[in-house]
């Protein structure tokens, strides 16, 4: 079988934020023409509305205000990095790194943070030590986990 790549039935889908392929003639591809067509083949806008279209949200995340996510707001898919709890905002620091503006995922995630006083992206200052009998590192936990 012939690659997507090589195949000239296929084209490059310039709306995704990774290395895709569309048949032509499919669903998808008049959706990426007709988008392109609107804005004029501007990517960021036709990409913007293109995931908004095909992007489906967790339920999880339907009960959850707008301002909740800090996706939307780096220009990344709507609805996405939603810091709501401590938790969550340490799993947005996380996964920022697959943003294509990390820093701005991790400025929003911890500006929400210290809004809402919350420990998150804030390292903690245990102090380690090697046990000698095993030859582990291990930390000392004093108060509660950072």
């Amino acid at each position: 079988m012939v690659a997507r790549k090589h195949n000239p039935a296929y084209m490059k889908n310039p709306l995704t934020l990774k290395e895709s392929y569309v048949k032509i003639g499919s669903r998808t591809y008049l959706l990426v023409q007709q988008l392109l067509q609107k804005y004029k083949h501007r990517i960021a806008p036709a990409r913007k509305e293109y995931l908004a279209l095909t992007t489906r949200v967790k339920p999880a995340y339907l009960s959850l205000k707008q301002n909740a996510f800090c996706g939307e707001i780096c220009g990344y898919k709507p609805r996405s990095f939603p810091v709501d709890t401590e938790k969550r905002c340490r799993a947005a620091l996380s996964y920022a790194r697959y943003a294509d503006d990390p820093q701005c995922i991790r400025e929003c995630a911890l500006e929400k943070a210290k809004a809402h006083d919350w420990r998150c992206g804030v390292t903690s200052n245990k102090p380690a030590t090697i046990n000698s009998t095993t030859k582990t590192l291990t930390t000392k936990n004093k108060g509660t986990r950072a």
